[in-house]
C-alpha cells in the first residue's frame, strides 16, 4: 500500500506492506537542527532520508538540495554513479567522508544563501 503524506511543504510518498504498518506510523514532535551543526551526517539525512519531514523548506530548493547530494554520493564507488534500480539510500550512507564533507558544504552553503539558518522537521516513525 501507497500512502501519500501531506505537510506545508512537502509530499511524501511512503509505502507500507500492510495496513496495519500504516496505523502505526505516526510523526514525532517538531525539532530542530542549525545549518551550523557539527553533526554533519544528521543534517544530511534530515534532508535526503526519506523518513524526515522538512517543514520549512520550499520544495523547489528541497529539490536543488536532493540533486546536489546525490551528484556527490560515492557510495557506488564513483560521484554521481547510480545503480539501475535507481536512487538508493546506501548510495549516500555507504559515501566516503570527503564525499560526506562535499554534501554537507552543499547544503550547508544552498541553504544559507536561501536565508534558511535552522531546519524544523519531523521525523516518521513506523
Amino acid at each position: 500500500m501507497v500512502v501519500l503524506i501531506l505537510d506545508e511543504v512537502n509530499i511524501h510518498f511512503h509505502l507500507f506492506l500492510n495496513t496495519e504498518d500504516v496505523t502505526m506510523a505516526k510523526t514525532s514532535k517538531m525539532k530542530k537542527i542549525s545549518i551550523q551543526t557539527r553533526n554533519h551526517w544528521k543534517l544530511i539525512c534530515v534532508i535526503a532520508c526519506f523518513s524526515y519531514n522538512t517543514l520549512n523548506i520550499p520544495l523547489k530548493i528541497r529539490e536543488k538540495l536532493h540533486k546536489g547530494i546525490w551528484a556527490r554520493q560515492d557510495g557506488y564507488g564513483a560521484p554521481g554513479l547510480n545503480p539501475a534500480q535507481g536512487y538508493d539510500w546506501s548510495g549516500i550512507r555507504d559515501s566516503s567522508e570527503e564525499a560526506m564533507k562535499s554534501m554537507y558544504h552543499f547544503v550547508k552553503n544552498t541553504l544559507k544563501k536561501n536565508e534558511i539558518i535552522h531546519i524544523e522537521y519531523t521525523k516518521i516513525i513506523y
